[in-house]
């Protein structure tokens, strides 16, 4: 079976999308043949972009092609952003260029928003199968400025409407789009099981980073962008600190906030208990997870955190905000403590909770572990994707 994948963003960059991409089609690479095609981003986006060798074990090809527009959008401020159609142009004729050389059985658009235009045209114009992925924010329905929402609500529908097959990565769109039976599929994302698990020992980087032994440590992961509202984490250590000074705050990731969160650190004088590690390869994210207590999640805005499976995997309680798809990967009260405000208070205050809890924290690390196993293992989801794909080719 010959795969076209379609998608905004793809390696270097790394991100949920980019991560679910790569994770599931080096899986399905293996028995079929598979393309990527996504846009040239240049030097537009190089903040995010990482040279890491676990990414080079592909087996699929990669096909770039040039987006002006779409690269501008990544300039200009949110309002101007608006201005701009929400589906990519020049999609279009890569799309059918690929479907021209490379002649795919199936095709795999990733987001509605960025690719919708190109599916429609695709299903009245040929006849070839396409499953939808909503797997980003830009899908989520309602979303936006007022003036456009009423036009990309109605563009999104013609793209699910025209789509064979709707796969989303999480249960939070069921809520969002009228008529939830019309998404056939929920594949999540997840996680490689036996590289995150409970039983490794966080010792190399409790070493490298001299942390002492009897110092708590609470980890967070994600690209440093404004979305992801670290500075509520960074802010609730004031209020953490001043019951336990033996605990630390280790931030992985960079992005084009890494400044600033730096300034506030040392503006609410817990610089000396927050470390900031930068880009972790991702080899050694298993061993970050294992070192830490409690793994935490400032972000009010995503769809599927995939951070948030691994840390599950890797038997750590979360302390997250309780916002958009978050409640349906985490359980309140079962592998973790969902927050209802981004208040640093409220995020220190269940952090405190949780480290005077050993019985707790120990149930909470099984029930979260148990889950990861059972629903994010990328084995079984890459395995999901293909069953999609082989019933809409006998179609």
């Amino acid at each position: 079976m010959r795969i076209l994948v379609v998608t905004p963003t793809f390696l270097p960059i790394i991100g949920g999308i980019e991560t679910g991409i790569y994770e599931i089609y080096r899986r399905l690479g293996a028995t079929h043949e598979v393309r990527i095609l996504t846009i040239d981003y240049g030097k537009s986006l190089a903040y995010l972009e990482v040279d890491d060798v676990y990414y080079k074990n592909m087996n699929f090809e990669i096909y770039r092609f040039k987006d002006p527009l779409r690269v501008l959008r990544f300039q200009l401020p949110n309002v101007v952003k608006e201005l701009l159609p929400p589906f990519s142009i020049s999609c279009v004729p890569a799309v059918f260029k690929q479907i021209r050389i490379f002649r795919p059985n199936v095709i795999n658009f990733h987001t509605a928003t960025f690719g919708g235009l190109s599916l429609i045209l695709v299903r009245l114009l040929k006849r070839i199968p396409v499953a939808l992925s909503l797997v980003g924010r830009p899908d989520v329905y309602g979303r936006g400025n007022s003036v456009f929402k009423v036009f990309k609500n109605g563009y999104l529908w013609m793209a699910i409407k025209s789509a064979s097959s709707v796969i989303s990565n999480s249960k939070y769109y069921l809520h969002l789009f009228p008529g939830a039976s019309e998404f056939e599929r929920i594949i999540p994302y997840g996680v490689d099981v036996g590289r995150f698990s409970s039983f490794r020992k966080g010792e190399e980087i409790r070493k490298k980073l001299q942390i002492d032994r009897d110092v708590k440590v609470l980890f967070a992961l994600q690209r440093l962008s404004r979305t992801k509202r670290v500075d509520i984490l960074i802010k609730s250590m004031k209020y953490i600190l001043s019951v336990d000074k033996k605990v630390i705050l280790i931030i992985g990731g960079k992005g084009s906030e890494e400044k600033t969160l730096k300034a506030i650190a040392k503006e609410s004088n817990v610089h000396n208990n927050v470390i900031f590690t930068g880009y972790i390869p991702e080899e050694d994210i298993p061993k970050y997870f294992a070192l830490a207590d409690i793994f935490l999640f400032s972000s009010p805005d995503e769809t599927f955190g995939v951070v948030l499976a691994q840390a599950m995997a890797a038997g750590k309680p979360i302390v997250a905000v309780n916002a958009t798809s978050t409640p349906f990967i985490v359980d309140h009260g079962e592998n973790g403590i969902l927050v209802d405000s981004l208040d640093p208070k409220n995020f220190a205050k269940a952090v405190i909770d949780l480290l005077c809890k050993k019985e707790v924290l120990a149930g909470y690390s099984e029930n979260g572990r148990r889950k990861a196993v059972k629903e994010y293992e990328w084995d079984v989801i890459a395995q999901n994707y293909e069953n999609v794909f082989k019933e809409l080719s006998k179609r």
